[in-house]
Order: C-alpha cells, then sequence, then structure tokens
C-alpha cells in the first residue's frame, strides 16, 4: 500500500512539474520566437514561418516523459477547438535523432494529430528548454505570448482563454 502512494504521488509530480533537465532560461514574453525549418514525420519539412498570421502553439517533448503523453489529448482538444487558420499546434521531439520505427508507433498510438518535428539540440538551446514539456504560445507576429512549463489540467481552461486574447490581437 505504502510503494503504491509512493508511486502514484511520484507520477503526479512529474505530470504537474515536468521532467527537469538542467538549461537556462533564454526566452520571455515580448521575445520573437527563434525561428526553424525542421523534418518532419511524414519527411517534409515544417518551418515556423509557414504559419505566418497565426498564433502557435509548440510543443518540446519526449517519448519517455509521463507529462508529455499526458498533455497529448490537450494538444488534439486545442488543435480542433480552434479553425487551422487560427492557431497551429507543432511537437518537437527533442530525443529522437530520425523518424524511426518507435517515434512513428508512437505517434499513432497516441494519436497525435498535429505536426510532428525532429527538433535539434541548437533549437532547443535557444528555446531555453529545461523542463518537459515546455509549451510556447506564441501571437500572430510569433513573439512569445506565455510559456508553460510541464503540463497540467489547468491549461484547459488557461490556453483556449489566451489564444483567444491573441487572435483579439490584445
Amino acid at each position: 500500500m505504502i510503494k503504491s502512494s509512493i508511486l502514484l504521488f511520484v507520477f503526479v509530480i512529474v505530470v504537474i512539474t515536468g521532467c527537469e533537465n538542467s538549461r537556462l532560461d533564454l526566452l520571455k514574453a515580448g521575445d520573437k520566437a527563434p525561428e526553424f525549418a525542421l523534418k518532419d514525420v511524414n519527411g517534409g519539412v515544417v518551418s515556423l514561418s509557414d504559419f505566418k498570421d497565426r498564433v502557435v502553439l509548440l510543443e518540446f517533448w519526449s517519448m519517455w516523459c509521463m507529462g508529455c503523453r499526458a498533455s497529448i489529448p490537450f494538444l488534439n482538444t486545442m488543435r480542433y477547438t480552434f479553425k487551422e487558420s487560427e492557431l497551429t499546434v507543432i511537437a518537437l521531439n527533442v530525443d529522437a535523432k530520425d523518424f524511426n520505427s518507435q517515434v512513428k508507433s508512437y505517434v499513432k498510438q497516441n494519436s497525435m494529430t498535429y505536426p510532428i518535428v525532429l527538433s535539434v539540440e541548437s533549437l532547443n538551446e535557444s528555446y531555453g528548454i529545461s523542463v518537459l514539456p515546455t509549451m510556447y504560445l506564441l501571437d500572430k507576429k510569433h513573439n512569445i505570448a506565455q510559456k508553460y512549463l510541464g503540463f497540467y489540467p489547468q491549461l484547459y481552461e488557461l490556453m483556449p482563454q489566451k489564444i483567444k486574447e491573441l487572435l483579439k490581437g490584445v
């Protein structure tokens, strides 16, 4: 009983706080988001500049991260709550070197319905990734509007409000 209580406690802490790493927090609200052009799971290339005049939600994630796995339904909800012309969700995988069968299987099994790209170490450093998942909400000009560390259920309420403000230009 105690052992399962401890495991549950650890799981809850990881999901709420994310999976720690030791990088510095470099980007702040109002900063221009670093541009990227990265390989996607289908063999194409996804660039941040492809989504001009759209609010963009970026999530840096890993297959081993429990909080990242917990955020998948949330990201799908955000993708389908807003029109494609208004919001783009992009998930940047930080631990895979290529889209091997394991990654493709993970994406399919977890119904990740948004663009999945392979991040590179230099981009992870530019975004100051220190926690997984890390989400950046970008305004229509791709300035940092908000940074979210870890995944927590309150995002289902907080994020749509912030996205609506950004769509109105607030």
